[in-house]
Parts: structure tokens; sequence; C-alpha cells
């Protein structure tokens, strides 16, 4: 005679399945995360950059970009109408959208750059919506070379990518588990574009 119910045997097993499907997806789902964090700041890192050379044209006066000292958690973008490299105002900490300063800081993912500029980067946004560099305050502009094609997209001559704030390393050029295969990771820099692209450990290749 069959009796209704299930034995521990059959309790034990569908327990087991169920932890090893939570452990799955729970590692899943946080490789995801991570993903959508890192494409989250430097897109937002791009939208800031695009608007500032937008202020720029708009109200007809210099935007200065400025990135930290080697590798850092914030950056500056700012107007700087009497053209000397150097915020008109101080700073404001708002994620509101650029008007005279814009200040990001304790940014998830750290900053790092092959941008010149001293002990942080300068990138400047003329007038006419054209991508400079400069050297520190009152320095002369200088060109951004513009791009070369590379397989599979362009090679810029400047760059800002992210890293991985455990490892250091970029997330593009690590890219040895789920958590590091990120689409973007990085900012392409030329003369009068601002792209997403992710870094192969030399540049960063737009997509």
């Amino acid at each position: 005679m069959k009796q209704d119910g299930i034995t521990l045997i059959e309790l034990i097993i569908v327990v087991s399945i169920i932890c090893i499907l939570a452990v799955a997806l729970g590692y899943q789902f946080n490789g995801w995360l991570v993903r959508y964090q890192v494409e989250s700041q430097i897109k937002k890192m791009q939208a800031d950059l695009m608007a500032a050379r937008q202020r720029a044209m708009e109200k007809n006066v210099q935007y200065v970009v400025q990135l930290p000292a080697l590798q850092g958690t914030g950056y500056t973008i700012c107007e700087d109408s009497n053209g000397n490299n150097i915020c008109d105002a101080p700073a404001e900490t708002t994620n509101s959208p650029i008007s005279l300063s814009l200040s990001k800081t304790g940014l998830q993912f750290p900053i790092t750059w092959d941008v010149p500029g001293g002990a942080g980067g300068q990138i400047v946004m003329t007038q006419r919506g054209i991508l400079k560099t400069a050297q520190g305050a009152g320095a002369n502009l200088s060109d951004i070379t513009n791009p070369s094609p590379v397989p599979g997209g362009f090679l810029y001559a400047w760059n800002i990518w992210l890293l991985n704030g455990t490892t250091g390393a970029a997330y593009g050029a690590t890219a040895t588990n789920t958590t590091n295969q990120v689409d973007y990771d990085c900012i392409s820099l030329s003369t009068t574009r601002i792209d997403l692209g992710k870094y192969n450990g030399t540049s960063c290749v737009v997509k």
C-alpha cells in the first residue's frame, strides 16, 4: 500500500538542489551588479564631459576638467572664463547639471588616466567644443591627437579608465571572470570626440 508524504532523503536532496541554485544565482547576480556599477560610473562621467563641452559652446566660455593625480576617486569640471585653466569658483559637490562647476568625490571605482598635466590631468573644452590638454595653470594648450583606426575600433591618444578597487587593475584588461567582464570601462578622447570603450591593457578601444 502506497503512503503519501516524502522521505528524509528526498527532502535532503530537494534542499541541497535549492541551496546549489541559490549560490549559483547569487554569484551571477553579484557579477551582474558589479558590471552594472562599473558601466554606470563610466557612462555618468562621459555624460559630465559631454555636458561640459556643450556648455562651453553654449556659453562661449572655456571649461576645465581636472582629473586626480595618478589615480583617485573623484574629478572636477568647472567654468574658466579667463582662460587660465583654473576654476572660476569653488566646486559644488552636487549631481546637478553642470553650470559653473561640478565636483564628484568618493566614486566607487578609482579613476586613472594617461592625459598629460603634471600632478593631475587637465582637459580643456574650448568655446568651439575642441578638446585640448594643459600641463598646468596658465600653460599653453596642446592638441589631442586625432584617432587612428585599429582592429575592432579606433585608438585614441588619451584615455580615462576605471580600476578594480580590490586588485588595482583595469577591468577590461583583466577580465578573467564574469565579475570583470564589462562592455565599457573607459573613455577615449580625441580633438572632437568623447567615446566609451573597453580598455585592452594599453588603450581604450571604442566599440
